[in-house]
């Protein structure tokens, strides 16, 4: 860190730190940081938090208890958004982010219902993560005036490798220690131990434990 940088960390931690829900310690703040409801946020210890923006929407109530958990070590790179919007008054969306997760620059993360990143994940620049989507049932009405469908939680799970420009949708689960190519569309699920890419993303390698290595999908092949 430079001076401006230890400077806007010392005041962060000053004025600020008290207002989140929970936070540990060991924290980092950089300059550029964008917060709306530090009270709705638990941050475990040495988590970074580069320049990016955190909101939550106005509508959604508290409850007691926090709409994003970001667990220890955990690194957010600059330029990222988190956006947990409203879609109705009894759901309550949720980001949980585990322990040592990294998040490359300029991610972008929408939660509607509820997001999971697990232990270990590591997620590449320019990828876009969303429980949700436009509403478009009514042809004769423009899409923007047409709201947000409910959300259908995503889960990243233990270990998993998301390339660079990747798109995840809603329901989706990515299992553990699989990995993402780059600009893959990601619309159903990818199994555990697993290499997909393409779009829509399909699988294109697993691991093989009794070979003991990674070997080829063929098309169409059932897993």
């Amino acid at each position: 860190m430079n001076v401006w940088e230890r400077t806007y960390c010392r005041w962060y931690n000053f004025s600020k730190k008290r207002s989140f829900f929970e936070a540990g310690k060991g924290l980092r703040f950089y300059p550029g940081l964008s917060i709306n409801r530090h009270a709705d946020i638990k941050l475990g210890t040495r988590v970074r938090l580069y320049g990016g923006s955190i909101k939550i929407d106005s509508r959604i109530a508290r409850a007691g208890q926090p709409l994003i958990t970001i667990d220890d070590e955990v690194y957010l790179a600059p330029g990222y958004m988190i956006f947990l919007g409203a879609v109705g008054p009894e759901i309550r969306p949720e980001l949980h982010i585990g322990k040592r997760v990294s998040i490359s620059p300029s991610v972008r993360i929408e939660v509607r219902s509820g997001v999971t990143v697990e232990d270990d994940a590591m997620i590449g620049e320019y990828t876009y993560i969303s429980d949700s989507g436009h509403e478009y049932r009514d042809p004769t009405v423009p899409i923007a005036h047409q709201g947000m469908q409910n959300g259908e939680p995503v889960r990243i799970c233990k270990g998993a490798w998301i390339g660079t420009n990747v798109c995840i949708f809603k329901g989706v689960t990515i299992g553990q220690n699989s990995v993402i190519g780059a600009n893959a569309v990601v619309t159903r699920d990818i199994p555990r131990y697993s290499v997909a890419a393409g779009v829509p993303a399909r699988v294109i390698k697993r691991y093989d434990f009794e070979a003991g290595k990674w070997v080829g999908v063929a098309r169409g092949e059932s897993l």
